[in-house]
């Protein structure tokens, strides 16, 4: 299936991504020819009403691919929520989204500290698993140092970072390792079991002020009277 062009339709990058990946995901679904109104939205919930494949909305912004498209469609009747978390899975993988799944976002977590662990052990170091405000603390004969690890499911050249990790770099020295493109799957008892990772580590790290995005601030409520009228 064809996908919209992001300039025609006004969508940013993540919004263009998410609508190829719910096209490509379509398109997978079956093999018998239907008439379609594909929709995607970036909120990802149901609509009350479907079409053939199933409609996804009520976000900021719902949109409706070409009329174009529905020749080029081939597909039977995917469940709403199963094209959803497909497409949830994939953006996840591409980068453009964040790991919805609490329990296999822990277990990437666990994975990269594994692969990172394992690196260090592997070069002499005796390795102390903490989790806060640092991941590892590795040591030698010639000293010791904190590390930062960091795992993803997709190929990243970014990191979310929290301010203890950030003050932590700063004060004390800090290795950065990226432990990416970590695959998993689900055994008989609906485990999650990971496997992989490619790993990547910055010695000595200590991230500037230009390197680092503010995401969110902590805002004191003003002092005074509320004006709840």
């Amino acid at each position: 299936m064809a996908t919209a062009t992001a300039t025609g339709m006004g969508m940013g990058k993540e919004t263009f991504a998410s609508a190829q990946v719910l096209t490509e995901l379509l398109a997978r679904e079956g093999s018998s020819r239907a008439s379609c109104a594909a929709y995607f939205t970036n909120c990802f919930r149901p609509l009350a009403s479907r079409s053939s494949i199933g409609s996804f909305g009520t976000g900021r912004h719902v949109l409706r691919l070409p009329p174009a498209l529905d020749e080029l469609l081939v597909i039977d009747r995917p469940e709403p929520t199963a094209v959803r978390s497909g497409l949830v899975d994939a953006l996840v993988q591409r980068g453009t989204a964040r790991e919805q799944d609490a329990a296999l976002r822990l277990a990437v977590e666990q994975r990269a500290v594994q692969v990172a662990s394992a690196w260090y052990r592997e070069r002499g170091w005796t390795v102390t698993e903490y989790g806060k405000p640092f991941d590892l603390l590795v040591e030698n004969d010639h000293g010791s140092h904190t590390v930062e690890v960091k795992g993803s499911r997709s190929r990243i050249d970014k990191v979310t970072v929290t301010r203890n990790e950030v003050r932590n770099a700063r004060t004390e020295a800090a290795d950065l390792v990226v432990v990416d493109e970590i695959t998993y799957y689900r055994d008989a008892h609906d485990r999650i079991v990971t496997d992989g990772g490619r790993l990547r580590r910055w010695a000595g790290w200590r991230p500037s002020d230009d390197e680092l995005t503010p995401m969110t601030f902590e805002c004191q409520l003003p002092e005074g009277p509320q004006q709840n009228d």
